[in-house]
């Protein structure tokens, strides 16, 4: 069994501010990979946790195709797997 994540009350905000874009249907997605991410380090920065956060939301919204082009509505693939190597929207 894993061990609870301790975040300060400013890390909890920004894990739900990058929450708060995702569709409700998303979210406990999005928490079980912040958590997988966070799991184990001995300490963990406001800095990690935001970065892990933000990161986590854009990979799901681009699985999710909700990130587009506005001119075009061509999926933004190529700043996707350039920001989020390892990340292969559906």
């Amino acid at each position: 069994m894993p061990h609870p994540i301790r975040l300060t009350d400013s890390q909890l905000d920004a894990v739900l501010a990058a929450a708060r874009p995702l569709r409700v249907a998303d979210r406990d997605a999005f928490l079980q990979d912040v958590a997988a991410a966070l799991q184990g380090r001995s300490e963990i920065g406001d800095g990690d946790v935001t970065a892990r956060s933000l990161k986590s939301s854009a990979a799901i919204m681009i699985r999710r195709s909700c990130i587009i082009f506005p001119s075009t509505g061509a999926r933004r693939d190529s700043l996707a797997r350039a920001l989020f190597p390892g990340v292969h929207p559906a």
